[in-house]
């Protein structure tokens, strides 16, 4: 899938006078690796945190129609791995884009698309308040606001924004998120209606006011660190990490279809 936006070679910093102040989330965030490029949501990296690993208490499964992983936890399964199929909450909202024979994993390619499709399909149907992507793993907002959808990336990571309902990740809700969010452009993002879509964080590095996306902090492979439980993501100029790359999981802890 598509990046959330085309990065910028050269970046420019925001104006210092539109900084924003960091809100604490509602939801505790996630820590992300390093070493990822994208956060297509069919790779088997999870759609929300981008790590591979995945563990007997937290499993990464897969969704039956747009083939998106995500942590049980991550995305508010539940404790319990879902019996039979299991489609992601805009798969399930849009049932008519779901494959008929979307139990079964079929090796032509034909089928593979089939499953993009309706990926890029329900995709095109929902958007996020807080950025332009239109892949990854969405949730959908308290009451229908903000447009009715939402990132579960942006939600945890966007300082002021968090889940009512934090456990199974439903509610998402932007209540709380500084208005002058809306008015930073993300350096990022090479579009000019794209930078100044959404809401974006900052760069955590002492006085630095770059400002982007979550989604294109993450597209952008840019360091996130937690520090207690709040996030900090950094600009590529302040992006030195000494964080290990993930290793991939073990193929037996991954739920996929049943052939």
């Amino acid at each position: 899938a598509a990046a959330a936006a085309t990065v910028a070679a050269a970046a420019t910093a925001a104006p210092s006078s539109a900084t924003a102040p960091k809100t604490p989330t509602t939801t505790p965030a996630m820590t992300m690796p390093t070493d990822t490029t994208t956060h297509d949501c069919t790779d088997e990296r999870c759609a929300v945190c981008l790590e591979v690993d995945s563990f007997d208490d937290d499993a990464i499964v897969f969704c039956d129609s747009c083939d998106m992983a995500v942590h049980q936890l991550c995305y508010g399964i539940g404790d319990s791995l879902p019996e039979g199929e299991w489609f992601c909450d805009v798969c399930a909202a849009f049932p008519a884009h779901v494959p008929a024979n979307a139990a079964t994993t079929p090796a032509s390619s034909r089928a593979k698309t089939s499953r993009l499709n309706a990926s890029r399909q329900n995709s095109r149907r929902v958007a996020c308040p807080a950025c332009p992507s239109l892949e990854g793993a969405f949730k959908r907002t308290s009451k229908g606001q903000w447009g009715g959808w939402a990132h579960v990336m942006c939600t945890v990571h966007l300082p002021g924004a968090g889940f009512l309902k934090p456990d199974t990740r439903e509610d998402a809700s932007f209540s709380l998120v500084d208005p002058q969010r809306h008015k930073l452009l993300c350096y990022l993002c090479t579009d000019k209606d794209a930078k100044r879509m959404g809401m974006k964080v900052q760069c955590a590095h002492k006085k630095c006011a770059k400002a982007f996306h979550v989604t294109c902090a993450a597209a952008r492979n840019l360091r996130i660190d937690l520090d207690d439980g709040e996030p900090l993501i950094f600009c590529d100029a302040h992006a030195i990490s000494t964080k290990s790359p993930a290793k991939p999981a073990a193929a037996s802890n991954k739920r996929r279809r049943k052939s």
